[in-house]
C-alpha cells in the first residue's frame, strides 16, 4: 500500500522508478556513504579467534552482498587475498602454503573456503582436549615399624 501511495502522483514509468530506487536506494549522496561504510567493513575485516570458517565466511559475505548491492563489487581474486590476510596468526603457515602452490587469479573462492576448512579440522585435533585434563597428586606412605602400635598408646 505505502508503495503504491508514493508513486500515485507519477506519469512516467521513469517517474516511478527514480522515486522507488530514491526511496530504496537514498540519494547518491546516501548510496556513496554506505558505500564508504561498506568498504571500510570490507578493509577493517578479521576473522575472530573463537570462530570458525563458516562463521567468518558468512559475516564477510553479507559484507560483500550488501556492497555489490550498492554497485560495488569486488572481483573473486580481490575476496581471495582479503580472506588471506584477514586470518589470525596461527594461520600463517597455511596462508604461506597457498600463496606458494596455488594461481589464486584463477582459485575459485570456493576451493578456498574448502582447503580452509579442511585445515580447521587439524587445527581442531591438535588443540589440547580440556576433557581429559589429568591432574597428578603426591603421595607418601607412612612406614607402619615407625607408627605407634595400639597397645602402647593404650597403654
Amino acid at each position: 500500500m505505502e508503495e503504491s501511495e508514493r508513486i500515485y502522483e507519477c506519469n512516467t514509468a521513469k517517474e516511478i522508478w527514480d522515486t522507488l530506487k530514491i526511496h530504496h536506494e537514498g540519494t547518491s549522496h546516501v548510496k556513496e556513504t554506505r558505500i564508504d561504510i561498506g568498504v571500510r567493513k570490507f578493509e577493517i575485516f578479521e576473522m575472530n579467534e573463537e570462530e570458525n570458517i563458516d562463521e567468518m565466511y558468512s559475516r564477510f559475505t553479507s559484507i560483500v552482498n550488501e556492497l555489490r548491492s550498492l554497485g560495488k563489487i569486488y572481483s573473486p581474486h580481490d575476496r581471495i587475498r582479503k580472506i588471506l590476510r584477514c586470518l589470525p596468526n596461527i594461520w600463517r603457515p597455511m596462508v604461506t602454503a597457498i600463496t606458494q602452490a596455488k594461481d589464486l587469479n584463477s582459485m575459485a573462492l570456493e576451493d578456498l573456503i574448502g582447503t580452509l576448512r579442511a585445515h580447521e579440522v587439524l587445527l581442531e585435533e591438535d588443540k589440547p582436549s580440556k576433557k581429559g585434563k589429568m591432574i597428578a597428586l603426591k603421595a607418601t606412605q607412612d612406614n607402619i615399624d615407625d607408627a605407634p602400635s595400639q597397645t602402647e598408646e593404650s597403654t
